[in-house]
């Protein structure tokens, strides 16, 4: 054990009076300190990047469910007067044509058949593109959208997303809810960029569509 305690003691007094090793252990250190910042720089840049993404996506995620419980409430106040009680035929005759224009009575004419019930609501999916451009220049965009409408006590909501860019989307809401016309644009359903105020002239357009 003393030999150990002797051998031990020696190889540290030789670390320790090694001018070579010194002098290699002092050169070393300033090389650590300079590396150490920098890393460190790198490291809070990776990690703020990555919160500001993890934030963002949280931000878009709440957003982007807001806007949908908003279609949710249109929808359900839409169909609150589907329920009331039935104030027409209960099927359909080719009589009640009579008073429509002459192109929405063939139409009509040919798709419906007579004594079917009438339809009550409908769904519809569209894909494709949007022209946003001007009468000069055209500026298509591709765009998906669902659309439900109901026709007694009419009306109907049309929920789209516009892509302008890849990660630039503009959420639409086009509605004609309970006698009221309602069009609203907004980026990702966070930023509104366009919204277009209740008025009779708005909503007499939004009853035609």
């Amino acid at each position: 054990q003393r030999r150990s305690s002797l051998a031990c003691l020696r190889s540290i007094s030789t670390f320790v009076s090694n001018p070579r090793r010194t002098r290699g252990d002092s050169s070393s250190q300033p090389e650590n300190k300079t590396k150490i910042p920098d890393m460190n720089w790198k490291y809070i840049v990776i990690l703020s990047v990555a919160a500001f993404v993890v934030l963002l996506c949280i931000i878009l995620y709440f957003a982007n469910k807001k806007w949908k419980s908003d279609i949710h409430m249109l929808h359900a106040l839409m169909n609150r007067g589907c329920s009331e009680p039935e104030r027409l035929s209960k099927t359909y005759e080719p009589s009640q044509l009579d008073q429509l224009p002459s192109p929405l009575r063939r139409y009509l004419s040919k798709v419906l058949k007579p004594g079917q019930p009438p339809i009550r609501s409908v769904h519809i999916q569209h894909s494709g593109d949007f022209n946003l451009g001007t009468e000069t220049q055209d500026k298509w965009m591709s765009f998906s959208s669902n659309q439900y409408v109901v026709t007694r006590n009419p009306g109907f909501v049309w929920d789209a997303r516009i892509r302008f860019a890849p990660l630039v989307i503009a959420y639409v809401r086009d509605c004609y809810v309970a006698g009221t016309g309602i069009l609203v644009a907004s980026l990702h359903g966070l930023v509104t960029v366009a919204k277009v105020a209740t008025s009779p002239q708005l909503n007499e357009g939004e009853l035609l569509r």
